[in-house]
């Protein structure tokens, strides 16, 4: 960026950072000061920028077992077509979480994240993924019943819930759970509640975001004010 009185480099006085626009303040070697903006526009498509990958290492040879069609060391013609998986778990998309054991990235399907975010998120993620697909993949409409039943029997009532992992390798979406001989001391289900708690969370998280965009708005503000430009 140049002076427009001299066509001189400008240099940077002082950057004030914002959520969605950054202020520069410049300095010219000929005494002229200016105030410029960036800002962010869109997101655009990710692209692979050349010479910047490393190079990966040659895949090492399996040393067993022998071919034997199909599985580790096998021979992948001789797995049959049409055995694909419809509902894959890939590394493509950029909403990626980390495993616990190898720290591979991975995706997780849209049903199973439904599932998670209605049964409250308990426990470790990963794990809940793996007794998820074990139990053939159940959608949320097809537990709803069960862990709602599950909420207001004895355990649950009394302060212990399992984690979903836990509840799906017990096979409690197929269980019938019969409701605590005590009722609940509140009046609102579990589930009830722990949608509640969801969306005052949700709501605190908004208030913090925009009491931090009025607070960096204001400091910005003074930060001009001293530097003349108000």
């Amino acid at each position: 960026m140049t002076c427009r009185d001299c066509r001189l480099p400008l240099g940077v006085e002082q950057t004030l950072k914002g959520d969605d626009v950054d202020t520069r303040i410049h300095q010219c070697a000929c005494g002229s000061r200016w105030l410029s903006e960036s800002r962010i526009v869109r997101r655009l498509q990710p692209t692979q920028i050349r010479g910047t990958s490393k190079a990966r290492p040659p895949d090492k040879e399996p040393t067993s077992p022998p071919s034997s069609g199909g599985g580790f060391g096998g021979d992948p013609s001789a797995i049959p077509s049409g055995t694909t998986d419809s509902n894959p778990i890939s590394p493509g998309n950029p909403k990626r979480a980390r495993t616990r054991s190898n720290g591979e990235a991975i995706d997780y399907p849209k049903d199973f994240e439904i599932l998670w975010e209605q049964t409250g998120r308990r426990g470790v993620k990963f794990n809940a993924l793996k007794a998820w697909m074990a139990r053939g993949r159940p959608g949320w409409v097809d537990v709803q019943a069960a862990w709602r039943a599950y909420l207001l029997s004895e355990r649950p009532v009394a302060g212990y819930i399992k984690d979903l992992s836990s509840w799906l390798n017990g096979r409690g979406h197929q269980q019938e759970w019969a409701p605590a001989a005590k009722a609940p001391l509140s009046a609102v289900p579990p589930w009830k509640q722990a949608e509640r708690d969801e969306e005052q969370r949700k709501r605190d998280e908004r208030n913090r975001e925009a009491a931090a965009r009025e607070r960096i708005q204001r400091e910005q503000q003074e930060a001009l004010k001293k530097a003349g430009f108000a």
